[in-house]
């Protein structure tokens, strides 16, 4: 995994040995329950793909599709904690909701190269702290989603490579 320095500051790795099931919200199980569709060469999610409304041919690529497609906020409902928890809470609720999709793209014909994108950013006013994961596939012809990680000031961003994640079945 890759992340940014907000992601050291806020998170930590230590933190992530806490994700557990209860950390995918219902929705999102049944999200991973309908699993990846593979679509004109690129990957979906079959729930997010089914609900996506927007023109195909208005992305220049495939990335840029799969990242409009697979974008997703992170269910923050239940949380009115402060900055701090909220940062850790969503990463947590992210990332664990990522690495189970990553591990489901894996056991697809040909192991697509996925990655999921799990950040966390203040709102605009900077009152609130919002979560979110976009899931695209690397490919050494299009250029990739995020191409700087410190790019990312004030923000929690980490990279999920779908080797990351373990096999299919594997816990970890």
């Amino acid at each position: 995994m890759r992340a940014n320095d907000g992601f050291h500051r806020w998170v930590g790795l230590d933190r992530l040995v806490a994700a557990r099931d209860r950390h995918v919200s219902p929705w999102y199980r049944r999200v991973l329950e309908s699993g990846w569709v593979c679509v004109d060469g690129a990957w979906l999610l079959r729930t997010f793909h089914t609900g996506y409304h927007g023109d195909r041919d208005r992305f220049a690529d495939r990335t840029a599709y799969e990242a409009a497609v697979n974008g997703r906020g992170v269910p923050d409902t239940d949380l009115s904690a402060g900055h701090a928890v909220r940062y850790r809470e969503l990463f947590i609720r992210g990332h664990t909701f990522a690495r189970r999709a990553l591990r489901l793209l894996a056991d697809k014909p040909g192991r697509p190269p996925g990655e999921a994108i799990v950040s966390v950013s203040p709102t605009a006013d900077g009152d609130t702290v919002t979560g979110a994961v976009t899931f695209v596939i690397r490919r050494s012809d299009e250029p990739p989603y995020i191409v700087d990680l410190r790019r990312s000031a004030g923000t929690v961003v980490a990279i999920l490579d779908i080797e990351d994640c373990g096999l299919p079945g594997e816990a970890r």
